[in-house]
């Protein structure tokens, strides 16, 4: 609950407010198709860290224990790292590490965003407006 300048501000059960947003933190580990698949089954789409998340906050909600899926990825090298919304990472922003053939999907830890295997095993994170 979020007193603003328009009134109340509400998340569902088991989300968490920061700002205008509400997030939401998995508590099983998939891989980043099945991960952004399950914020879509919700109605929200994954994490986008560059969107008004604030990296602290994103380092309190995980505990800045381990790696979580967000929504980006690296498709080929004419896109390359793209948010879910389309957007292109701004590296000057948030930096990246370099993809490889193996590592092209984005997982936070703590207030690093970094490449990883598209098909390792994270937990993940959805948002709503």
């Amino acid at each position: 609950l979020s007193a603003g300048g328009s009134g109340c501000k509400f998340c569902p059960m088991d989300w968490r407010l920061r700002g205008d947003k509400c997030y939401w933190v998995s508590t099983e580990n998939k891989v980043w198709s099945k991960s952004r698949s399950d914020c879509g089954a919700r109605g929200y789409p994954p994490i986008l860290q560059e969107a008004r998340a604030g990296q602290e906050f994103i380092k309190n909600l995980t505990q800045g224990s381990a790696h979580f899926w967000v929504g980006l990825s690296y498709p080929s090298a004419e896109k390359a790292w793209t948010w879910v919304n389309g957007s292109r990472l701004d590296q000057s922003r948030l930096p990246v590490s370099d993809p490889t053939e193996e590592n092209n999907c984005g997982a936070v830890n703590g207030n690093q965003l970094n490449s990883r295997s598209c098909i390792s095993g994270f937990q993940w994170i959805c948002q709503r407006e």
